[in-house]
C-alpha cells in the first residue's frame, strides 16, 4: 500500500510462491558392529528446488552426527545422491537416522539467505543379513 502527501492511496497484490529449498529422502540406514561401535551409513537423495550455494549435508543416527558430505553449489532442479558412513555409539532398537541440510539460498540479485532444514527420518536396522 502506498499513500501520497494529499492522502490518495494504492494497494497492489503481488502473487508469492513459497518453495522449500530443497527436498530430503533418506532411502537407506544400516550398520554394522565394529567392536563397541556401529559402522553406520545413512543413504538418499538431496533435490534443489531453488538455486543454491554451499550446501553441506550431515547424516545423523539417534541424534548423534556419523559425518558430513559437501555437496557445494546447486543448481534448481539438481539431484544428488548422498552416502555418509562412520563410527558412532549403538543406536536403540527403533533409531532415527536423518539428514540436516546447511547452506544458503542464491537469490537473483546475489543475496543469500542462511538456509537450515528440519530433519528427515528413517528406522535404523542393525540386525545382520545374510551373515554379513
Amino acid at each position: 500500500m502506498a499513500t501520497d502527501p494529499g492522502g490518495l492511496a494504492a494497494t497492489v497484490s503481488l502473487p508469492v510462491e513459497v518453495v522449500a529449498p530443497i527436498s530430503v529422502n533418506v532411502t537407506a540406514c544400516r550398520g554394522t558392529r565394529a567392536g563397541s561401535l556401529v559402522l553406520a551409513t545413512v543413504e538418499g537423495t538431496v533435490t534443489a528446488n531453488l538455486r543454491l550455494r554451499g550446501v553441506s549435508i550431515s547424516a545423523y543416527v539417534d541424534g548423534e552426527r556419523v559425518g558430513r558430505q559437501l555437496v557445494g553449489d546447486m543448481r534448481r532442479g539438481q539431484t544428488e545422491d548422498i552416502s555418509i558412513t562412520g563410527l558412532i555409539s549403538p543406536p536403540s532398537p527403533n533409531a532415527i537416522c536423518d539428514f540436516r541440510v546447511s547452506g544458503s539460498i542464491a537469490a537473483a540479485s546475489q543475496a543469500e539467505v542462511p538456509l537450515r532444514l528440519a530433519p528427515t527420518e528413517l528406522e535404523f536396522d542393525i540386525t545382520p543379513r545374510d551373515g554379513r
